[in-house]
């Protein structure tokens, strides 16, 4: 019953594509403790994940922009996490993510001005690339770059991401997060069969955070490519069957209850 090592669980269920169960553990965890921020917002992302945004807005609290892109609800991120900035000027979660929405909204000089300030020098050092690889700052910095045709600059900062790839492999970390940040460097570095072949093998095993795929700027050059297409109609098949298994659940809990009633 602690909820510390229960939310651990449910972690564990949700990356190894097993949401409906994640979901009712947090659920539960939940109910016992509703001060914890953590259960809440892995709550939301796993909602998210099996494309229930109605339901990932309920819980994701300072994250919840990340509903909105996946939503296609930009000024509405934009708005949030303007916000969000607002009230935490000294946060990087706070910068970085504005810095995810002015991309999604096509402001590549806003993403420069709010990421810039933390490049240090070259290499795979800094608070650029000290963040989880799915949406890795570096390489949403270097997008931006791209698009401002500063190619010099976003050549270097997706060299450097390469090598953040390379040492997180010769380390032995080979999940799929790692394969969708590498596509996303291809992808950008004008290698699309590369990227697409990366991306199909983390599509392919699934991954906490897979959402981000419907809207990752990064990804742009992918879309209109018919294996792109494929694989968000197979995600989006598989997350219509999470969802109804996840319903069925329910339903099973209800009747259970309902035996046991006086």
């Amino acid at each position: 019953d602690n909820p510390q090592v229960m939310t651990a669980m449910a972690a564990v269920y949700a990356d190894t594509w097993q949401p409906a169960r994640a979901i009712e553990i947090l659920e539960t965890v939940y109910e016992q403790d509703r001060g914890l921020e953590a259960p809440h917002v892995l709550l939301g992302l796993t909602y998210l994940d099996i494309g229930d945004t109605k339901g990932a807005l309920k819980w994701l609290g300072h994250s919840v922009h990340l509903a909105y892109l996946a939503g296609g609800d930009t000024e509405i991120a934009l708005e949030s996490t303007r916000t969000r900035l607002l009230d935490a000027p000294e946060s990087l979660d706070a910068v970085f993510a504005l810095a995810d929405a002015e991309s999604a909204a096509g402001h590549p000089e806003n993403v420069v001005k709010l990421l810039s300030p933390f490049r240090q020098g070259n290499g795979a050092t800094g608070p650029l690339f000290d963040r989880t690889p799915l949406l890795l700052p570096a390489v949403t910095l270097a997008q931006a770059k791209l698009a401002l045709g500063h190619e010099d600059e976003a050549r270097a900062l997706l060299a450097d991401a390469t090598d953040y790839v390379q040492a997180h492999r010769e380390m032995g970390l080979r999940t799929p997060q790692i394969d969708y940040l590498e596509a996303r460097i291809l992808a950008l570095e004008g290698s699309p069969r590369a990227a697409l072949d990366h991306l199909r093998r983390a599509v392919a095993r699934r991954f906490a955070g897979i959402s981000v795929i419907t809207w990752d700027p990064a990804l742009a050059p992918l879309r209109n490519e018919q294996l792109f297409q494929d694989l968000i109609a197979d995600l989006e098949a598989d997350q219509a069957r999470m969802r109804a298994a996840l319903e069925e659940m329910r339903r099973s809990e209800t009747q259970t209850s309902a035996l046991y009633q006086p």
